[in-house]
């Protein structure tokens, strides 16, 4: 009777772990699904003028606009919206490059921002599904416009060669220990779908290269 018993136990044992294989198994397709995208599967395409005049007295700025595309060659869906935080680039991290016609890079015009005051404290942004872009397998998404006569002085005549690596890190939308303090998640999703908000939770964070673009200041 023992016997018994123990053989009994083992075939359940047993049973239970093939269950969990199989379980796992059906698994393993989703999460494939979520693996970083190749860097062939995004292409960004940016436009702008291709001649310009030297800034400088009187005028120190000159327009230069550039219109931004981003395509899909991948095989899935591509989901972006909101950066988080720490990912969103500011003045002096900008993702676009410029480089003069010596080859260097091109400095970033100097701003002067005053930084004394006591910190400020935002409330948490309201996201709708609108704050979501999703692009669909071999569709494209204008990301629109920007003068990037902001960021650069360019005063020298030449060839100048310019370029943006735009990315994409998906923010946290929910709350976070740290040290025993409970930092809240600085997005509001009530107003967003469920389907959206897991499709903000299942994005993948990429970071793609554009064209490079030529500029001839006369």
């Amino acid at each position: 009777m023992l016997t018994s018993l123990l053989l009994r136990q083992r075939l359940m044992a047993t049973s239970a772990l093939l269950v969990f294989i199989a379980v796992s198994a059906q698994r393993v397709p989703a999460r494939q699904e979520m693996k970083a995208l190749e860097p062939a599967d995004l292409e960004l395409v940016i436009s702008g003028p291709h001649e310009g005049t030297p800034d400088g007295p009187p005028l120190g700025f000159h327009p230069r606009k550039f219109k931004m595309t981003l395509v899909n060659h991948s095989s899935r869906p591509v989901v972006f919206g909101p950066n988080a935080l720490g990912a969103v680039p500011n003045y002096e991290t900008t993702d676009w490059r410029v480089t003069n016609p010596k080859g260097k890079l091109v400095l970033l015009r100097p701003v002067y921002i005053c930084k004394v005051g006591t910190p400020r404290f935002f409330p948490a942004e309201r996201l709708t599904d609108e704050s979501l872009s999703v692009i669909n397998p071999g569709e494209s998404r204008d990301l629109g416009d920007v003068d990037i006569s902001m960021w650069f002085r360019l005063s020298e005549p030449g060839e100048y060669k310019i370029y943006r690596e735009f990315s994409f890190s998906p923010p946290r939308l929910t709350p976070a220990s740290i040290a025993g303090l409970n930092i809240p998640s600085p997005y509001d999703v009530s107003a967003m779908s469920p389907e959206r908000i897991q499709l903000l939770r299942d994005a993948v964070g990429f970071t793609v290269k554009s064209n490079v673009w030529t500029l001839v200041i006369k």
